[in-house]
Formats: structure tokens, sequence, C-alpha cells
């Protein structure tokens, strides 16, 4: 892994239904930069998913959640946000 890899920090997410498209959104705030506040993150997109992408979504943050818990892996060291 690149140690130079940009981070953007999540605030926290939101997510909704767009019935019209029988879809879903999400929305990641985020924070660009290491002095920002959490309120003043930024809002970032609204990435819509037809359903069969959000299963697919679920399924790969469940594989990645457990092979994190079920490995040893160590904070990347830098600055904090």
């Amino acid at each position: 892994m690149n140690d130079d890899l940009p981070i953007f920090p999540v605030t926290g997410w939101n997510i909704g239904t767009v019935p019209a498209y029988g879809a879903l959104f999400i929305q990641l705030p985020f924070l660009s930069h290491p002095m920002q506040t959490l309120e003043e993150a930024d809002p970032g997109r609204r990435y819509v998913f037809q359903l069969q992408q959000a299963r697919d979504l679920v399924v790969a943050l469940q594989s990645s959640i457990e092979k994190l818990e079920s490995s040893a892996f160590e904070a990347i060291p830098g600055d904090k946000h």
C-alpha cells in the first residue's frame, strides 16, 4: 500500500431511497484537511446504487470488516484528523 495515499476521514453518512429509480443513495461527509472541524465537513456527493449494487456493497463491506477483524493490523503512523 502506498504511504502517500490521500485519506479523507468520514464524519458520518446519510442514506436514503430514490423510489422513482428503485434505488438508494449514500452521502459520506468527510474532512478534507487536518484543521477542519466536524461542523465544517464537506458534505460529499450523493452516490446512487441500484438494489443489487447496494447488496453487493454490503457483502464487500462485511468481507473487508471480517478480514480486518481476523488479522493483526497496525494503525498507519502520521497526522490524525
